[in-house]
């Protein structure tokens, strides 16, 4: 953010900034990370849980969750031979 031009800023005065970006696509982002999330786990084969949307599972029972910007994996690891 910078002060806008003409603005000067003294000791007494409060302070207006500008904003380079506006603060409605940050309101977007969380909808099409989900979007991308959702095609990305069911193009791989996992299904979402219908009682809670932000859950994704498959048959070999990992599951993945989904809150805001955090992923949380829960499954077994596969013992190479």
């Amino acid at each position: 953010m910078e002060l806008p031009s003409g603005i000067m800023r003294g000791p007494q005065e409060e302070v207006v900034l500008q904003l380079h970006n506006t603060l409605y696509g940050l309101k977007q982002s969380s909808c099409k990370l989900n979007v991308a999330l959702h095609g990305f786990f069911t193009l791989h084969g996992l299904q979402r849980e219908e009682g809670d949307h932000c859950v994704y599972f498959n048959a070999s029972a990992t599951v993945f969750t989904v809150y805001v910007d955090y992923l949380v994996l829960i499954g077994e690891l596969e013992k190479s031979s």
